[in-house]
């Protein structure tokens, strides 16, 4: 046997806890909620050591206790902001705490917006039009205008603004109606290709822990 002990030891507790994984295939039981909850502990930890050791210490403690003037005031204001944040723990006390939650969800929103703006929205609409440049072959620019009816038949399927008439039913109008099935296509296929990838990333990982087991049964052998 090649294996050290310490490696045969973490692979029978793998075996087990995997075993006990697949235990829900004949149904919810307690095994299974074990290692749920083994799992989620040991995320908890590893996310709170992670925050503590990369995050809290570099720059919220070294600042305070050996960082100069402005970096001691800059560290300052997060460290008033989390002890507010902890009273909402009190049901009495708990709107001190609106003031760093409102400050969270406001930097939270400002971030996601501009990351979809920046990151997704102009860099798509700009690969969109592009094909249909100079320097592109008929096959590029026929996948470009593919691409270009697909997102905005897309974006129409989203649009639910019409006019409201009294004593006729809520309708959209009907050249919106039929982009909006085309739009509906369009994201059946992504869905199916994610749900797809999602199954391929699952057999990934079933065929990963396979090869593990068989490993580690040739070593015992």
């Amino acid at each position: 046997m090649n294996m050290p002990i310490s490696d045969l030891i973490w692979g029978f507790i793998g075996f087990f806890l995997s075993l006990l994984v697949f235990s829900y295939l004949i149904g919810d039981n307690p095994l299974f909620r074990f290692v749920i909850h083994l799992f989620i502990g040991v995320s908890a930890g590893v996310v709170s050591v992670i925050i503590l050791y990369q995050v809290l210490y570099p720059r919220l403690v070294l600042p305070i206790l050996s960082g100069s003037g402005s970096q001691r005031w800059m560290a300052f204001i997060p460290l008033v902001l989390s002890i507010l944040l902890l009273f909402k723990v009190s049901p009495t006390m708990g709107r001190i705490g609106n003031i760093p939650t409102a400050y969270l969800l406001g930097a939270g929103a400002a971030l996601t917006v501009g990351g979809v703006v920046l990151g997704t929205l102009i860099p798509q609409s700009i690969a969109a039009v592009e094909p249909f440049g100079e320097g592109y072959s008929t096959g590029e620019k026929l996948e470009g205008a593919l691409i270009l009816v697909a997102a905005i038949t897309t974006l129409l399927y989203f649009y639910f603004g019409t006019r409201y008439e009294i004593g006729k039913p809520l309708r959209r109008p009907g050249w919106i109606e039929w982009s909006a099935k085309i739009g509906q296509i369009f994201i059946l296929v992504t869905l199916g290709a994610i749900f797809a990838g999602v199954y391929v990333t699952a057999i990934t990982a079933l065929s990963e822990r396979l090869i593990t087991f068989w490993n580690l049964l040739q070593n015992l052998l």
